[in-house]
This record gives structure tokens, sequence and C-alpha cells, in this order.
């Protein structure tokens, strides 16, 4: 009785009773010795032979967003998208490069000025007003980059409200 395998007999219990063909493969898998290793490769094979030969990436690309969408939903897309990047080797996302590339752009065309990037804004942290003509050359460079700016709530002043805080020039724009 020492070599009574529990688990083993549950999922053989499990098996003998299960009408889902999907659940048993899955379970009968694990049973004999197939790992998850050996699933994603039918999952793989299975894919591979549904996606035609010709298929252009674009369209696969909206295949796999359209599945996402239908049958994972929104809260798996960051998840699937950080594996994705995992099993491709990307370090980071592409957008991530992009607004890197950006902020990088924008110090050394404006010599380097303080500044704090976010996704809606750039914040000059500098005590002083920027000039009308700088501030204006910072924004056709911004829109030029593809990103609307919001000018009734971008500011080139800097204004300090003594014993509460500073309030620096900002563009705020979005993409």
């Amino acid at each position: 009785m020492s070599d009574f395998n529990l688990h083993k007999w549950f999922k053989n219990q499990y098996l003998q009773e299960n009408d889902d063909p999907k659940m048993g493969a899955e379970l009968e898998a694990g049973m004999h010795g197939t790992g998850v290793a050996e699933a994603q490769g039918d999952l793989y094979s299975a894919i591979s032979a549904a996606v035609p030969e010709n298929t252009s990436y674009k369209d696969f690309a909206k295949a796999v967003a359209k599945m996402l969408i239908e049958d994972y939903g929104s809260h798996n897309f960051k998840p699937f998208m950080d594996m994705l990047h995992a099993e491709l080797g990307m370090g980071e996302s592409l957008n991530e490069a992009d607004n890197d590339s950006f902020e990088e752009e924008f110090k050394a065309k404006f010599n380097n000025l303080r500044t704090y990037f976010s996704s809606d804004k750039i914040e000059f942290l500098e005590r002083s007003d920027i000039s009308e003509e700088l501030f204006e050359k910072m924004i056709a460079f911004i829109e030029s980059k593809g990103y609307k700016v919001n000018r009734q709530q971008s500011e080139r002043f800097y204004d300090y409200e003594p014993g509460e805080r500073h309030f620096y020039p900002q563009i705020r724009f979005s993409k």
C-alpha cells in the first residue's frame, strides 16, 4: 500500500467521469509525464497548422489581437505583452523605446534643460520663465513628433508660493 498514489487515483477517477475531452486531454497529459512544454509544443503546432503560410504579419497580429480581446479579456493584455517581449528577447516595449528617444532628442535639441518627462507633460525644473520664442520652438518640436499640445494647460512662466510649492513651466500634450 506504500506505492499507492492518491493523486494519480483521483486523476484517473476524474478522467473516467469527465465528459469534457479538452479537460480530459489536459489531465491525461499531466498524468503521463507530458508537461507544460509539450502542451505548448502542441499549441504551437496547432497554431502553425491553422495559419496559412502566406499570412502577413499584420493579418496575424490582427487575428491575435482579436483573440485576446474576445477570448482572454483586457486584464490579460499587459501580462501577455510582457511574456511576448520576454520570449522575443526584448528588454522593453517599443513604446518605451520611442519615449526614451523622444526625451533624449528633446533634451539634446534644447540644451539639456533640467526637465521632468511623463506620459502627458514636460515640466521644466527651472526657477525662471522660458522665453516665448523658445517655448514656441519646443511646442513646434513636440507637435512635429505627432503629439497634440494642450496650450490652455501649458505654461511658460515660473511661479513660487512662499511656504507652499514651486510652479514650474510645463507643456502638456497627448498622443
